[in-house]
């Protein structure tokens, strides 16, 4: 049955060690059980999909105010998802796992489901891609398939493509992360590359890839406690909890374009840039240390799935140098004008973001304001960020009535 839940309220944004989230669990309509899979379509809607082998329904639509619930009988085929993705024409792709229910499609609205009866290589999918020229890839436990649209064409086993994970190297070659058999180079007509331990990778059995913006590949495993394998096209290396990584089971990698780059682990998200770990776990304010999926929305939030929901971490609000609990803004919740009590701290500019970290108002601002209109504000959750001429900020979270 479908189930569409209208929130009465969003959770408030967490802020602990000056981390900024927002959290979504059961409680607020999303699906139960692991969050292993996300993704956000063309019109910015996300995309949940739970793998738990009793996760009923398991696939959940959020449009940022309403999750909506898809269970069997209302198009989906499984009660488990790996893997979910948005593809330029709008589809959204859901891979099922371990229950033998193979592809879900969502045209919009209408649900088609392919098996190894219309072609496809394996009925167990991990990892759906959309390469540059529009082919979908689909790897599964038995074989890698590439969809035209109509057609199957389909690397096996024989191949060593047991695939995990797949992505798209700056140069248009297609990577495929394989379970027992290494790394996999495509260029569009042959295998280019093989790389396996003998070459230098730190395992056979690759769950995540990722190449960030300076051109280093980056892989994940949690088979092991190896920590991240690097390439940069010639050597090998390997990042541990040495060199600041804060597990080395690593889960899930993605990247935002400043070229920071963020690992899921069993113990929090590892962020790395420009040479230096830190990281985010539950006590920054993350929902859940066990992170089983990372995507990067449109607005530049960092999408976590966890063992317990989804967390949406906003890198620019999430650093703040100054948070001073006598800065004060009433009325709060507000409808038109509210009163600010700076207490000393000299404001220069304001920025109002909503609920999903999106910038919606920047402006000047003194330390001698004391008041700021907020009536062109819909209703809804705003995060006030105060800054000063040093850099400090002051983040204060108000709701618009």
């Amino acid at each position: 049955m479908k189930i569409k839940i209208s929130l009465l309220f969003i959770l408030a944004f967490i802020m602990t060690k000056a981390q900024t989230f927002t959290n979504y669990t059961v409680d607020e309509g999303l699906i139960e059980g692991y969050i292993a899979a996300g993704s956000q379509d063309i019109n910015g809607v996300y995309w949940f999909g739970s793998w738990s082998t009793d996760a009923i329904p398991a696939i959940a639509s959020f449009d940022g105010a309403t999750f909506q619930q898809y269970g069997i009988g209302d198009g989906p085929s499984s009660d488990g998802y790996r893997s979910i993705f948005s593809s330029s024409d709008g589809k959204i792709w859901f891979g099922s796992y371990l229950t033998g229910n193979g592809l879900d499609v969502n045209d919009n609205g209408s649900w088609i489901n392919y098996t190894t009866d219309d072609g496809l290589a394996g009925n167990d999918i991990a990892a759906i891609f959309e390469d540059s020229n529009g082919g979908i890839w689909i790897g599964t436990l038995d074989g890698t398939s590439l969809f035209d649209g109509v057609n199957f064409t389909n690397y096996t086993m024989d191949d060593g493509m047991s695939v995990f994970d797949i992505i798209e190297d700056d140069q248009g070659n297609v990577w495929f992360g394989t379970v027992g058999n290494g790394v996999s180079v495509f260029d569009g007509t042959s295998f280019i590359a093989h790389y396996t331990m003998e070459d230098g990778l730190m395992s056979n059995s690759i769950y995540e890839l990722y190449q960030n913006t300076t051109g280093e590949f980056y892989f994940g495993t949690y088979s092991d406690d190896i920590g991240v394998g690097v390439f940069d096209g010639t050597t090998f290396s390997v990042l541990t909890v040495e060199d600041g990584l804060i597990d080395d089971q690593v889960r899930a990698i993605k990247g935002s374009a400043d070229g920071t780059v963020y690992f899921g682990t069993n113990a929090g998200v590892a962020i790395y840039k420009d040479g230096v770990f830190t990281s985010i776990t539950e006590e920054d304010g993350l929902l859940q240390n066990n992170v089983r999926d990372i995507f990067i929305d449109a607005d530049d939030n960092v999408v976590i799935g966890t063992w317990g929901g989804v967390s949406f971490y906003n890198p620019t609000l999430g650093i703040v140098d100054a948070f001073r609990s006598n800065f004060t803004i009433s009325p709060n919740p507000a409808s038109d004008i509210i009163t600010i009590n700076a207490n000393g701290f000299e404001m220069e500019t304001l920025n109002v973001y909503n609920v999903l970290g999106s910038l919606v108002r920047e402006q000047g601002i003194s330390v001698h304001t004391t008041q700021v209109s907020v009536q062109d504000l819909s209703s809804g959750i705003y995060l006030l960020k105060f800054s000063n001429s040093d850099g400090d900020a002051v983040v204060k979270k108000i709701i618009k009535e």
